[in-house]
């Protein structure tokens, strides 16, 4: 997890990009749930 914060920090600072991060297990039940986090970021 920290890796991910650093990269998180990185491109928000360094780069002023927003930073879209995903957790799953890729089950199925994760579908709708990833669907509408990705829709609302982009």
């Amino acid at each position: 997890m920290e890796t991910i914060i650093f990269i998180f920090a990185f491109v928000r600072d360094q780069h002023g990009q927003p930073f879209f991060y995903l957790e799953t297990d890729y089950s199925a039940s994760d579908t709708e749930q990833l669907r509408v986090r990705q829709e609302a970021f982009f």
